[in-house]
């Protein structure tokens, strides 16, 4: 059992319904998709491996993007 405000409640019953799941489903879905500082290393890892190691610009912008993904948002300066 979560336990959250009524103001968070409702907005994540209001999501589930949106996207025709429980809030249980909803909170499995975030969980199963947010990288967590460990993935994102792997991930880190794997684009070094592949492409080199990035220049910082280029490491803020990916983070920067990672971060937009896991919170839903889209940022245009990225």
């Amino acid at each position: 059992m979560i336990k959250v405000d009524d103001q968070t409640h409702a907005r994540l019953a209001r999501l589930a319904k949106e996207q025709g799941t429980t809030i249980g489903g909803l909170v499995g879905e975030l969980a199963a998709t947010l990288p967590t500082e460990a993935d994102r290393g792997a991930m880190l890892e794997r684009i070094e491996a592949r492409f080199g190691r990035p220049d910082p610009e280029s490491l803020a912008r990916v983070s920067a993007l990672l971060d937009d993904h896991a919170t839903g948002s889209r940022n245009p300066a990225a």
